[in-house]
Formats: C-alpha cells, sequence, structure tokens
C-alpha cells in the first residue's frame, strides 16, 4: 500500500515559482530593515540627547541663579545689620529704618532669580514686625518638615541646604533653598534663615520638556535622594534601584538597563554641583516605536506582493495545467456517480489522448450500470422511508417508556436514569401537539436535557435558576430554552479546559414583557464569531440553533421580540430572550396573525 502523501502538479508547479521570487525578496527586505533600524536608531539617540541636554542646561541654570540670589541675599550687608541691631535690642525700628530698602532688594532679587517667595525666618521669639511680608517668627516653623531638613543639615555642617518639594502654608508646593545666618563674632549666635521658594509646577514643566517621549521618566537626584521626578501616571520607581545606576553607571553615557522588568536606556549627568545628578530613563519600546511603524509596514507590503505573487503563479500554472484539471475534475464528476462525461478543447498530446480514451471507458460503464443504479436508487428509497417511520417520534417515545420500565424492573439505575430523562424530553417536546407549555415546564425540560448531558459528561454541567414564582404560569413557544442552553454548553462550557461550568437561568418580568436569561460560565465569544450571531444569517456558524430559536420567535410574536447578546471572552456569555407576557395559549389577535404568517 502506498502511503506517500499526494501532491498535485499545480501544487509542485506554486510552490517553484513562490520559492524562487520569495527567497531573494525575503533576503532583501531583511537587510533593508537592518540598515533602515540602525538609522533610525542613531537619530534617537541623537534626538534624546538634545532634549536631554537642553532639559539638563535649563535645570542647570535655573539651580544656579537661585543658588547665586541665595548667597546675594544672604551676604548683604544691609539685611545682616539691621537684623543684627534689631534682634540684639529687641527692636523693630531698625528694620523699618530699612524696610525701603531692603522691599527693593527683594523684588529684583525675586524677578532676576524667577523664585517666587522670599522669607527671612527670625530666631527670636518676641520679636515679629507688623505688616512685613517677608519676615515671619522661626518658632512657628519648628514642626515643619523644611525646618527639620535645614535643623539636621546645619548640625551636620552644611550651611546650604535645598527643601524637598513641601507646602508652604498654600495649595501648592514648592522646592527651596535654605541658608543660616549667624552673627559674624559669634557663629553660635543664629540670627535668621533666609529661604527662597519656586513653585513645584516650573520645575516639572522643565523636567517634562526633557521627555523625549509619553512614557519617558525624568528626575533629578540630590544627596543620593529623588528629589524631584518627572513620570508616567501610576509609574513608582524603587529608589534605591535608581540610585544604584546612577552611582554604578558611567556619567554622560547611554546605558541599556532592566528596570522594573522592562528594558529601557539610561543616561545621568552631574549638574551645579556633585551633590546633584539629572536622570532620564527611556523605555526601549518608544525608542524602536518608528522601527515598528517599519516593521509593520513592510510586513503590509509583503503581505501585498506574496498576494499578487500567489495570482500570477495561479494564472501560469493553470494555463500549463489546463487539460490535466479537466481530466480531474472529470474524474471526480465520475466518482460521484454521473458517467455521463464529454471534453472540449483537447489538446493534441499525451493528456487529450488519455482525455478521449477516459470518456469512452465513462461511456460504457454508463450504458452496464445505469439500470442497475436506477433499481438500487429505489430500494434505498424505499429503506429510507421505513427508517423514517421507525423513529417517528411516537414512536420513539413510547419504546423509551418501555425500556424504563425494564431498567426500574432490573434495577438498572443508569439506564433507568437516562431512558426515563430521555422520555421525559421527547414527552414536554411533544406536549400533545401544542405549540405553547407553560415556562415551568419549559425549564422542566431544560432539566431533563442536562441530566442527559451531565448522563454523558459526568455531571460536570450545573444549573441554577432563579424564576420569579408569578412567572411559573405564564406560557411561552416551547424549545425555545434548550437550543440556547445546548449552545451554551457546546460552544461555551465544553470548550474550557475543565470542561466543567454552570448554566444560569434567570426571569422577571419587564413591564408587559417576560425577559428570561441564560446565562454561562464558558469560554465568552470573540467580536469577529458575535457579530456573526446578532446578523443571525451564518447557519453554518454554530450560531445555527440561535438563528432558528430568534425567528421561531420573531414568526410568533413579532419582530419587536427575540434574543439579544453579551459576552466577554474568557467569561461567559449571556444570551436575553424577551417574549410578551401571557397566561394560556397566545391572544386571540396573535393567533390571528400566526395564522396569516402560516
Amino acid at each position: 500500500m502506498n502511503n506517500k502523501k499526494f501532491i498535485s502538479i499545480k501544487t509542485k508547479l506554486l510552490s517553484s515559482y513562490f520559492l524562487l521570487i520569495m527567497i531573494p525578496l525575503f533576503l532583501f527586505a531583511a537587510l533593508f530593515y537592518r540598515s533602515f533600524s540602525n538609522i533610525v536608531l542613531k537619530q534617537t539617540y541623537k534626538s534624546a540627547d538634545q532634549v536631554f541636554y537642553e532639559s539638563k542646561n535649563t535645570i542647570e541654570n535655573r539651580f544656579s541663579s537661585l543658588e547665586h540670589a541665595h548667597v546675594m541675599i544672604s551676604n548683604n550687608y544691609v539685611i545682616y545689620e539691621a537684623l543684627l541691631d534689631s534682634i540684639k535690642d529687641n527692636n523693630v525700628e531698625r528694620l523699618l529704618e530699612q524696610d525701603d530698602e531692603i522691599s527693593e532688594l527683594m523684588n529684583y532679587i525675586r524677578e532676576t532669580s524667577q523664585c517666587d517667595n522670599i522669607s527671612i525666618f527670625i530666631d527670636n521669639e518676641g520679636f515679629l514686625p507688623n505688616n512685613r511680608l517677608s519676615f515671619y517668627p522661626l518658632y512657628s516653623e519648628y514642626s515643619k518638615p523644611w525646618y527639620r531638613t535645614v535643623y539636621y543639615a546645619t548640625s551636620a555642617g552644611s550651611n546650604r541646604v535645598w527643601c524637598f518639594p513641601h507646602n508652604n502654608d498654600t495649595n501648592e508646593d514648592f522646592i527651596s533653598i535654605a541658608r543660616t545666618i549667624y552673627n559674624t563674632t559669634d557663629f553660635r549666635d543664629r540670627l535668621a534663615i533666609i529661604r527662597m521658594d519656586v513653585k513645584l509646577d516650573r520645575i516639572l514643566d522643565i523636567l517634562e520638556k526633557g521627555k523625549l517621549t509619553d512614557n519617558s521618566m525624568v528626575m533629578l537626584i540630590h544627596n543620593n535622594t529623588i528629589f524631584i521626578e518627572k513620570t508616567p501616571a501610576r509609574t513608582k520607581l524603587p529608589q534605591a534601584n535608581i540610585i544604584k545606576r546612577v552611582i554604578s553607571y558611567t556619567e554622560d553615557q547611554w546605558h541599556t538597563i532592566n528596570l522594573n522588568n522592562e528594558k529601557v536606556i539610561f543616561k545621568h549627568i552631574k549638574i551645579t554641583s556633585p551633590d546633584w545628578h539629572y536622570v532620564s530613563i527611556i523605555p526601549y519600546k518608544d525608542i524602536m516605536s518608528d522601527n515598528l511603524i517599519l516593521r509593520n509596514q513592510m510586513a503590509i507590503i509583503m503581505a501585498i506582493i506574496i498576494v499578487l505573487i500567489v495570482i500570477l503563479a495561479a494564472i501560469f500554472t493553470k494555463s500549463s495545467i489546463r487539460n490535466i484539471s479537466k481530466l480531474n475534475h472529470k474524474m471526480k464528476y465520475v466518482a460521484k456517480g454521473n458517467f455521463d462525461v464529454s471534453f472540449d478543447n483537447i489538446g493534441n498530446d499525451e493528456i487529450g489522448q488519455l482525455m478521449v480514451n477516459f470518456s469512452m471507458m465513462t461511456q460504457k460503464l454508463n450504458n452496464l450500470i445505469n439500470e442497475k443504479y436506477k433499481i438500487e436508487i429505489s430500494v434505498k428509497n424505499a429503506e429510507m422511508k421505513l427508517l423514517q417511520a421507525q423513529i417517528n417520534p411516537h414512536f420513539l417515545y413510547n419504546s423509551l417508556e418501555l425500556i424504563n420500565c425494564i431498567g426500574i424492573e432490573n434495577d438498572l439505575k443508569d439506564i433507568n436514569e437516562m431512558v426515563y430523562a430521555l422520555s421525559q424530553f421527547y414527552k414536554i417536546s411533544l406536549s400533545k401537539g401544542n405549540d405553547f407549555i407553560p415556562i415551568a415546564q419549559e425549564i422542566n425540560h431544560v432539566r431533563y436535557y442536562i441530566k442527559i448531558q451531565n448522563l454523558r459528561y459526568g455531571d460536570k454541567i450545573g444549573l441554577m435558576t432563579d424564576i420569579n414564582e408569578d412567572i411559573n404560569d405564564f406560557y411561552i413557544l416551547k424549545t425555545v430554552l434548550q437550543p440556547i442552553v445546548e449552545n451554551s454548553i457546546i460552544h461555551g462550557i465544553l470548550e474550557k479546559s475543565s470542561k466543567r461550568g454552570t448554566v444560569t437561568i434567570r426571569s422577571y418580568l419587564s413591564g408587559s414583557d417576560i425577559v428570561i436569561e441564560v446565562e454561562d460560565d464558558g469560554v465568552g465569544i470573540d467580536k469577529k464569531a458575535m457579530d456573526k450571531i446578532m446578523k443571525f444569517s451564518d447557519a453554518s456558524f454554530h450560531g445555527y440553533g440561535l438563528n432558528n430559536t430568534n425567528k421561531r420567535i420573531k414568526l410568533f410574536y413579532g419582530d419587536k421580540y427575540g434574543l439579544t447578546f453579551s459576552t466577554e471572552p474568557g467569561k461567559g456569555t449571556i444570551v436575553n430572550i424577551r417574549i410578551p407576557a401571557h397566561k394560556g395559549p397566545l391572544a386571540p389577535n396573535i393567533n390571528k396573525k400566526r395564522d396569516c404568517i402560516l
């Protein structure tokens, strides 16, 4: 027996054309993509450097300006003498005498340094100048974070202190630089603390401009601590991790690292003093975004080229094997039992002679078996009618009842349960020829169906019902729920890896209508499949039963009733059935409409 896989001549020719063209094309595309990717990557690094240094220089200039202005005001002789005299003598008059000169100096420094506030905190609890916005008692600041930062830094020997972002008794956050002024004759005698404030938003705006992409992160590190950061929302950076990289990697160079399980490029540089580092972090995926666009575009172009190649190769191949295809088609035609074949435009070659001989052979076979074939068809038709009569639903129901009795007598529990459930299922399906049954009976119909399925699948299907008792006596078109439940089980629950799940049926009144929900916890339906089902037109899909059910509801109740769906892939599907609420058979006007339709 020959077990070799059949490969047609057409396939061989198509494969040859495809390989001869696509191999060089793929090699060219790969080389082009690699070269262009390197160019894009270099350009991206160049842009990143430009943004990095522009933002770094702006921050550096801003901080240098603040430090220079802070030194200027801290070393101002007029302020020093006024503070020294007023505090020493506990006298406000000295400050008031110098008020105009000090105010003019403050305004000048605010403008030149672009700071928002300048505050002088006087270290004297009994001294509080009236109506002077720049002078405040220091004792009122003892509990605030900025003062504690200055206090500890001063204790460690640092006289110029940067304070982390803090709220300055307003609705805005500030960063501050503070310096302690001492009596030059006794450095243990603190006269005041001068603090200059800059709105945090001003610095954040500068850092924002230093972000090359939306997902980039820019920050300032001061004394091995993240001082200010500008990161995407909900992004948290481990400080120890960042600081470690600042310390361990070479300054002023781009490095590739993994941060929070994500590949990024990273660069840092010192600014203003060794205590400050400006840091920029850019996700690698953002840098490669242009390459991804190029890759997608090339993929589209390659797909178009492949389609064109396949089409052209198919045209050339078809013209080459036209007569072979004709012969193959006629042979398949004969294999289906049709022996009356003929050929047009037979070529003058070996294939043409084969076609003539095959035509003559089929004509002889057709004459020999035609009569016998007709007789066999008649016999088959008679056997089919007999088989259909044997599986008549009434005959099947009565036979199941007999099998059920035998199962009870012989204590065959599984057979008894299966046959009993199946007999009750068909009993409700027949319903003595009635088209409408009570909702409670329709629910029982589903219960017997699930019972049968559980006997088959090992009790893996659960059923939960939440039916308002007032609804049980209302009537519904029979066999509406079963196809929906069947669809939920076969295409929802049994598609899960566990093949285990629950079908939940709820029902409630909605105005003059009844709404029944059938929910499963299966695999759900993807958007493409759901769109097909919602059109109720694709009978080849697993929505065939749903399509028939929807048509039956609309036929009996009208176009405003039927099925609607909601689904979430991976979690399940809900089918809503809306019908008019009525007790007993259909109302006369609905029956009349049905008669007209039928």
